[in-house]
């Protein structure tokens, strides 16, 4: 009896470090064993050490030799920049992608690689250098931004295909690129997902209720990394104007990272930090028991919007909705969008103080709260668990 065929390779190229709790970390965690399903992977990264989920999954390994931590955005103004750039292209250069399909989520790796060296070649885009730079008042100008923008143009056309997080981003790369539906690279829209064993309403939230002595307080929780355009600070901007009303009121604030102390500081200026919990980091197998527990879940992030809307895809909300619980958010097009489509969010105003009403609205409403929350599990749990994605990221992969 013949043995079957080998799968196929799968070269998956990644400047993030996997140990570290960003949301393209979580999403490639999520979604390399499910792949591994399907085919044999290789994995070049910074990461020094994989985390348990993933190290049985990977068959062949390649470190990338950029500093931890380290993004190309910050290269292009360091004084090391262009060295540590060229340093990372020869290493690109000399990965053996040839009998492989090739898998990254940066179209700057991906034109470094040279995806034609490949068998086949499919980048995840979750964003644009240019339009980063500009989100964070990082202005280029004359020369180099115009060449920055032709280069970008150019390797968005490099790939076979372009998985984008949502709508607003396939709407801007088409733009930006010009690139007409039917030109290649094809665009598909795949957004983020669950672990539906994980994030679920069955959830049990009594007992760290009970240890977190949090009684009958209405709790609205946000889980996140603690960075400036995660809007953890416009959150405890809007406690004093939820506390108007309802009193009780208590934010937690599940996470850590570089802006912890500043938030922590902006809650004891506004004299509201015996309503808000740092709770800190705490295990991934934790944070739904957090989500359970909670009311409400809250995000009101700081990001630049552009003509088409927010660009990103938060894993946040996936996960919001998988424990099914109601999200207040902002009204910011494309933000949340799945959340917004199966009516599991309310969008408010971008203001502390028409945030703060549309929560304590919904925490004046509980049976719109409980359908809301059901409303979001029926959508996660159908339509966006990771297994669904790693199908489809797959399916693109391995063309008919």
């Amino acid at each position: 009896m013949a043995s079957p065929p080998p799968p196929p390779s799968l070269f998956v190229v990644t400047l993030e470090d996997l140990s570290r709790p960003t949301g393209q970390s979580l999403r490639l965690r999520a979604l390399l064993p499910r792949l591994a399903r399907r085919f044999r992977l290789t994995l070049a990264s910074s990461s020094e050490t994989l985390p348990a989920e993933v190290a049985p999954h990977i068959a062949a390994r390649w470190r990338l030799p950029l500093p931890t931590g380290a993004r190309p955005l910050r290269w292009f103004l360091h004084p090391l920049g262009p060295w540590r750039m060229s340093r990372l292209r020869r290493a690109l250069r000399r990965l053996p992608v040839e009998d492989s399909i090739l898998y990254t989520d940066s179209i700057l790796l991906a034109e470094m690689v040279r995806p034609r060296r490949a068998a086949r070649a499919v980048v995840e885009v979750n964003g644009s250098i240019s339009e980063e730079f500009r989100s964070r008042g990082l202005r280029l100008t004359g020369p180099i931004r115009r060449w920055l923008e032709r280069w970008e143009r150019r390797a968005f056309r490099l790939p076979d295909h372009l998985i984008v997080a949502g709508a607003g981003l396939e709407q801007f790369v088409r733009e930006f690129a010009g690139l007409a539906p039917g030109d290649r690279p094809a665009i598909s829209v795949l957004g983020n997902g669950i672990d539906p064993a994980r994030f679920h309403p069955g959830v049990d939230g009594a007992r760290l209720r009970r240890r977190q002595e949090w009684g009958a307080r209405p709790v609205g929780i946000f889980h996140g990394w603690f960075r400036s355009y995660q809007g953890v600070d416009n959150l405890i901007r809007a406690v004093p104007h939820i506390l108007r009303r309802r009193p009780d009121f208590l934010l937690v604030l599940v996470g850590d990272g570089p802006c912890r102390a500043d938030a922590e500081a902006l809650a004891d200026r506004l004299g509201v930090r015996s309503s808000i919990q740092f709770a800190g980091a705490v295990e991934a197998g934790e944070i739904a028991a957090w989500l359970a527990a909670a009311d409400v879940a809250l995000y009101y992030p700081r990001y630049h919007v552009g003509a088409h809307g927010f660009l990103g895809d938060a894993i946040k909300f996936y996960e919001y909705m998988g424990a099914g619980k109601p999200i207040v958010t902002v009204d910011v097009p494309q933000l949340g969008a799945p959340a917004v489509q199966a009516g599991a969010a309310i969008q408010s105003a971008a203001t502390p103080e028409a945030f703060a009403a549309a929560v304590c609205d919904l925490l004046d409403n509980p049976d719109r709260a409980r359908a809301m929350g059901r409303a979001g599990a029926d959508a996660a749990h159908r339509r966006h668990t990771w297994s669904a994605v790693a199908d489809k990221i797959a399916d693109i992969c391995l063309p008919p």
